[in-house]
């Protein structure tokens, strides 16, 4: 039978990707499976009728009780609402309005909601489609979360949430995974793990945090398969940000090479980057801007925890002798931080005794 075939497309739109709800993996598979069975040319939903032998087969439901099983899955299904953003409008609907199983035939007939049409049919602009095996191998239900809010943005490269934001989509706003430690220990990491293992995208996790509390994940998104082809759009973005960073170099009359600055935009805004290296080069207690502009836009400090810390050393530092590593000039940015630095900076524990070593020497008042 064709209709389950993992071969077959999920296209939804992005406004549905978007939406806030909590399915389990099983459940998920079955609005997925579904979705695949929509054809490009379907002007109104159908009843889509499935094998429950094969059904079962793509969802990973064994054993003599699946059939039973499956009616459970869908039954739950059917009592779960969720809900879609529309501008002013927050609307709370269901998935299915209709599941129909023929014993006698081994088939089972389901319908989508009336509601969802326009997110699953026809789709022409906002969507985002990928393969049903992609998801189907998936286990965990925040993996395939995951999966989709990722590859929307695929093209783009990455995609950055507030803690708050990533607890919404995932649906664990209420759950114990709300502290960031959870979250990355139980959702995060299993979700980076198995989608590199069974899908076609892995990523990478950059944590922006605030005062040592991460605010908020950027997801830097890899793909296995060929690169795409950036469409003029996002490269005309790309160039327009590398621009606004090089403009910003020149004025503040620093210089770094057009790998380095590549580099930092592929985890970081221009507006971010521009931050730091205006307050690198205003703050009159730091010797050498460009070397803790590197170092702070590696390490992905964020600048109020930064003005914080310096504010804080000038009030309780007031003479410090400069190592004779530090001394201005002496490294630039495509050099980096020397393995001796780097093994002095393993070794510290807490951001102000780093950035200490930035610091200007000031005497004592007579």
């Amino acid at each position: 039978m064709d209709d389950t075939k993992q071969t077959a497309l999920v296209k939804k739109a992005n406004s549905l990707v978007e939406a806030s709800f909590k399915l389990s993996a099983l459940e998920q598979k079955v609005i997925l499976t579904l979705a695949s069975q929509i054809r490009p040319n379907d002007s109104e939903f159908k009843t889509y009728t499935l094998s429950i032998k094969e059904f079962c087969e793509t969802l990973g439901v064994k054993g003599t009780s699946k059939y039973t099983e499956l009616r459970r899955i869908t039954l739950n299904l059917m009592k779960k609402a969720f809900q879609i953003q529309l501008e002013k409008r927050v609307v709370q609907v269901s998935w299915l309005s209709y599941v129909s199983y023929n014993e006698n035939q081994g088939t089972v007939d389901m319908q989508f909601a009336p509601f969802l049409k326009p997110y699953l049919l026809e789709l022409k602009r906002n969507f985002t489609s990928y393969p049903l095996s992609n998801v189907v191998k998936l286990k965990r239900s925040y993996s395939i979360r995951m999966y989709e809010l990722l590859k929307q943005y695929q093209r783009i490269g990455e995609r950055t949430f507030t803690l708050d934001e990533l607890l919404q989509k995932l649906g664990l706003e209420n759950s114990s995974y709300t502290t960031y430690s959870n979250l990355k220990l139980k959702v995060l990491k299993p979700a980076q793990k198995e989608l590199a293992e069974k899908t076609d995208l892995f990523f990478d996790i950059i944590e922006i945090k605030k005062i040592r509390k991460v605010e908020s994940v950027c997801f830097v998104i890899c793909s296995k398969e060929k690169p795409i082809v950036p469409s003029p759009a996002v490269e005309t973005k790309t160039e327009r940000r590398f621009e606004e960073v090089q403009d910003v170099l020149k004025r503040l009359s620093l210089t770094v090479s057009d790998e380095i600055v590549s580099g930092w935009l592929k985890h970081h805004t221009a507006v971010y980057i521009t931050d730091i290296l205006t307050f690198a080069t205003t703050e009159g207690s730091i010797q050498n801007p460009l070397g803790f502009a590197t170092y702070a836009i590696k390490h992905n400090l964020q600048i109020e925890h930064l003005k914080h810390t310096v504010r804080e050393g000038k009030q309780t530092t007031r003479t410090e002798i400069l190592p004779e590593w530090f001394q201005k000039g002496e490294q630039t940015a495509e050099q980096g931080l020397s393995d001796d630095i780097a093994d002095l900076i393993e070794q510290r524990k807490r951001l102000e005794e780093e950035l200490q070593k930035y610091r200007k020497t000031e005497s004592p008042a007579i």
